[in-house]
């Protein structure tokens, strides 16, 4: 039952029970339903009734089994549990805890389960700690609550329960990671103890070190202390999980907000507003008009997301850890300064918060903006930077190897936990000599102590393995403890099938059986080998999404490189050709993504290979870039959006490079850091005829306030696509133009350039942008013509003749261009008013437009079936302050209220005077987008890596606002 549903039936339940419940009414049947009501499930053939007769009526079962739902379990006795229903309605007969405990004392031998345990302890009335209850417990006690609520007193608080339970499901892999003990780190829980206690930070605290050093043991750990010993808000977020995009970070703030409202006990309808304006801000963006798309000041969501958390703190530090940041690096750059500017303002935004973000490698992003000074010490980029330059308490911890004695530590409760008997201090440190004090490394050798003993590793002393690095003696460890995997085929699926990446009985059988020479017999199916493999969890887990068993990433990362050295060439391109024909034959994302792979690496025509690419197949290929040969890594690595190095572009064709050279200055763009995006576009002066470049240059110069430069750009673009008879790509540029005189007031200058614009679309075949050329002229000729009344008319009837189901789609992925087709013809047609506030929400960026809709507000409200919440009047009758009408937009109107809103204007009659209110309030916003304001782009951080000269001047070589730039990188046509 959802919480809606069940704060609903609060008054309603009683109801629901004379509804739902089969009122067994007779003497001979309620015992028996008393009995039952105090069970969890109970054996039908052994019920005993309350009465105490021994003799059961011979229809009693027939009659209760309406009453009841049904459980098997294989071969066992069915067992049977009473319905919600009928068991409150005999729970109410009984009462009270007394007479409770006497229909248990009827079945004395019950099941012991944890439902039937909690019950029977709020039966005895005693105050229960729910910190203390396991996880089962608590979800039972949500169950038991349900059951007795209204019936008996003094029952712990659903919401109580809900919130230990999420921060139960919070704590749960941070347990596991420290359940087999945490050894040593002094000195860095120390350090992270100063920053979360100590003065307030300007920047994050970044925690780095290789794979398996113990960075997530190490912040669980400390995680763990302070939630025991302060009861501390923590949000953990994970940048591997799916809903995490770092390209877009207000995803963090949302993951967060769910995480921090519990735990803050902050009121759900200002939490659903702020989570409101986050989602709203991730859907304003339209490819390729990056400007106007930036209605909002930059980082408006963290601004908010940051007030409302320092509101709710209540005085109390807020823990935000953000792992897995080498996910962010993988995407490139062009992600991660953006992204570590956005973390870093919102550790400066929320005072009350301490922002710890942790990845295998310091990002020279964060080195920039958080201690600039120790970037400029470095000679060169590839220098290391010089650690003890950064502040004592504030720089980042790096994560090393364990210290002599924690090693000796960790290596014991290892060997303990593997049921060893304890070994000598010499024999410790002769193991810890030869596998180093890396942690993992150190449990690795504990697991092969169980197979091989003391003695085989100690001879290893003198040999090269003392000497490599951490990794490479994990993958000779990882590599010895396959040899001993019990059983041979398990041993082969083992490796060399490490080169599919996920295994089931489909794949040992088609993929694997003929090139890794596996044998089945009734004893040895390939179900067996899997489940016989699924145990060795040092070496696999278990994919959730699928239940099929994927090598571990640092298993696989550390051996892969070796496969070619240990087994035959012809054995791995058999093992690939067969998954080829595996997965070609089935469908959905997974087999697709794994028939990509394969033909990855056997170097398949890339034409061939597109022609099987989906996007839902790309999500599961993100892990595998780092595996495949430069040219099958630069295909891959543009259809997942990731940016690479600038010195692998170096080396790619102009297509290639100017793929990647437009989603790094597109990303810039988003992120409003014109200097940046101008820097990759200027890595080279060719464009191609029809270069996606020209369009992103324009829009750089045009964000930084140099519209002279962004319409010459603009127009050798249409020039350059025009003579190669790219139409489309013509036409968008100049309707590029006619918003950049647009946003510096020349509109004569914009009709002129949309006369051109029109006469192109004629010759158009793409009916989008011909609807985006009417709207414009509907825009423009209101302000040159404010009284051509009848010819503004007919724009507008042909602009609706437009404006059918399938436009209005195609405006879902357009929020830019819905925005001013809104403002033009919302009056005319409540579809499209309604349609616009579902996609853009509610935006009061500027005074003008949260007045307007203020205005527009004043007048609906009076005409409206529904009153959206108390508060509504207040705003109406406000005076139209814009800050009011802000804060309650922003602060108390949730996403039902603006769907809400969205349903009273669908449902108006074109021509409403509530539409025309609404039609004005768009204006404002288009009226917003198309100004520009230089002082809204930000800066890229100065990586201490010399520009190219003749290409873009840092910011430092701009006036403060970025207007002295006049020049930029060439582009030839």
């Amino acid at each position: 039952m959802t919480d809606a549903i069940r704060g609903q039936a609060k008054l309603s339940l009683d109801d629901l029970d004379r509804f739902l419940g089969n009122s067994a009414q007779d003497s001979e049947l309620l015992p028996y339903c008393d009995a039952a009501a105090v069970l969890s499930v109970f054996d039908p053939l052994a019920l005993w009734p309350v009465s105490g007769a021994t003799v059961m009526p011979s229809d009693v079962l027939a009659r209760m089994r309406s009453l009841c739902e049904v459980e098997t379990d294989g071969s066992q006795t069915s067992r049977w549990s009473l319905s919600l229903s009928a068991r409150r309605e005999a729970l109410k007969r009984l009462r009270t805890r007394k007479r409770m405990k006497a229909a248990l004392e009827a079945n004395p031998e019950r099941e012991g389960n944890a439902l039937q345990r909690v019950f029977e302890r709020v039966l005895e009335g005693a105050p229960i700690a729910l910190e203390k209850l396991p996880r089962d417990d608590l979800a039972s006690l949500l169950i038991v609550h349900e059951w007795l609520e209204g019936i008996l007193d003094s029952l712990p608080e659903p919401a109580g329960i809900k919130k230990v339970l999420r921060r139960n499901d919070l704590l749960a892999p941070m347990r596991r990671l420290t359940t087999a003990g945490f050894v040593g780190r002094e000195k860095e829980l120390a350090h992270l103890t100063y920053f979360l206690k100590g003065p307030q930070p300007r920047v994050p605290m970044f925690v780095y070190g290789p794979g398996g050093v113990g960075k997530s043991t190490l912040l669980a750990q400390f995680i763990l202390q302070q939630i025991e010993t302060n009861d501390l808000p923590v949000a953990y977020i994970d940048i591997d999980r799916p809903t995490i995009r770092p390209e877009h970070p207000s995803t963090l703030l949302l993951d967060a907000l769910g995480q921090l409202q519990p735990q803050l006990d902050a009121p759900l309808p200002h939490a659903e507003s702020v989570a409101k304006e986050l989602e709203f801000e991730l859907r304003r963006h339209e490819i390729g008009r990056q400007l106007e798309s930036a209605n909002m000041p930059y980082s408006s969501g963290a601004r908010l997301f940051a007030a409302s958390l320092s509101q709710w703190a209540n005085s109390r530090t807020i823990l935000i850890v953000i792992d897995t940041c080498e996910e962010v690096q993988f995407l490139g750059t062009d992600v991660t300064e953006p992204f570590i500017q956005f973390v870093c303002e919102l550790q400066q935004l929320a005072p009350v918060a301490r922002v710890v973000l942790s990845g295998r490698t310091l990002p020279t992003e964060y080195v920039a903006h958080a201690f600039p000074e120790v970037l400029r010490m470095r000679h060169s980029v590839d220098d290391p930077f010089p650690v003890e330059l950064f502040p004592e308490h504030q720089g980042p911890v790096a994560l090393d190897v364990l210290d002599k004695r924690s090693a000796r530590r960790l290596l014991t409760t290892s060997i303990e936990a593997a049921g060893m008997p304890p070994v000598t201090d010499q024999d410790l440190d002769d193991i810890i000599h030869v596998v180093s004090r890396n942690p993992m490394c150190l449990k690795l050798a504990a697991r092969l102590l169980r197979e091989e003993g003391i003695a085989a590793l100690r001879e290893d002393r003198a040999a090269l393995l003392t000497k490599l690095r951490a990794e490479k003696i994990q993958a000779l460890l990882y590599g010895r403890i396959l040899h001993h995997l019990h059983g041979n085929n398990v041993r082969k699926v083992a490796y060399p099938g490490l080169v599919v990446r996920r295994i089931d009985a489909g794949v040992v059988e088609k993929v694997l059986a003929e090139p890794c020479e596996l044998t089945f017999d009734a004893e040895r199916t390939p179900s067996i080998i899997v489940s016989e493999l699924a145990r060795e969890a040092a070496l696999v887990e278990i994919d959730p999404v699928d239940g099929s068993l994927r090598h571990r990433p640092d298993v696989r990362r550390a051996m892969m490189n070796d496969l070619t050295d240990h087994v035959d060439a012809s054995v791995v391109e058999s093992i690939d050709r067969n998954a080829v024909a595996y997965y070609e034959e089935q469908d959905g994302p997974i087999a697709r993504g794994e028939e990509i792979y394969h033909r990855l690496r056997l170097r398949q025509p890339l034409t061939t290979i597109g022609t099987r690419w989906t996007a839902m197949a790309g999500q599961r290929l993100k892990g595998a870039l780092d595996e495949l040969p430069p040219e099958q890594r630069l295909w891959l690595a543009e259809r997942l959006g990731v940016t690479l190095d600038v010195s692998v572009r170096e080396s790619a064709d102009q297509a290639v490079w100017e793929a990647q050279a437009a989603r790094s200055a597109d990303r810039y763009l988003q992120n409003r850091n014109p200097v940046a995006a101008l820097k990759v576009l200027g890595e080279r002066p060719e464009r191609l005829p029809r270069s996606p470049l020209f369009a992103l240059e324009a829009e750089a110069y045009r964000f930084m306030g140099l519209p002279d430069e962004a319409l010459s750009v603009a127009r050798r673009g249409v020039e350059s696509v025009t003579a190669d008879g790219a139409i489309d790509l013509a036409l968008e540029l100049l309707l590029k133009m006619v918003v950049i005189d647009e946003g510096r007031q020349n509109i004569h200058g914009a009709e002129k350039t949309l006369k051109e614009a029109i006469a192109v679309a004629n010759h158009s075949g793409n009916r989008l942008l011909r609807f985006r050329v009417l709207v414009t002229t509907l825009r423009l000729q209101r302000q040159l013509c404010p009284g051509a009344h009848d010819e503004r008319v007919q724009l507008r009837r042909d602009a609706l003749a437009k404006l059918d189901e399938e436009m209005l789609r195609k405006l879902r992925e357009q929020p830019v261009l819905l925005r001013e087709t809104a403002a033009e013809l919302a009056k005319d047609d409540p579809h499209l008013a309604a349609l616009a506030i579902e996609i853009l929400g509610i935006e009061v960026s500027s005074d003008e437009q949260a007045k307007t809709f203020g205005r527009a507000l004043a007048v609906a409200t009076g005409k409206m079936t529904l009153k959206l919440i108390d508060e509504l009047q207040e705003v109406s009758e406000s005076n139209l302050q814009a800050g009011k009408i802000r804060k309650w937009v922003t602060e108390t109107l949730t996403s039902r209220d603006t769907r809400r809103l969205g349903t009273e204007l669908f449902n108006m009659e074109a021509g409403d005077e509530t539409l025309h209110g609404f039609r004005e309030y768009f204006r404002a916003g288009v009226t917003n987008t198309l100004s520009v304001d230089p002082s809204h782009a930000v800066g890229p951080p100065n990586l201490n890596v010399p520009s190219e000269p003749g290409i873009v001047p840092s910011i430092e070589d701009s006036g403060d606002d970025g207007t002295a730039l006049k020049s930029g990188p060439p582009s030839g046509a």
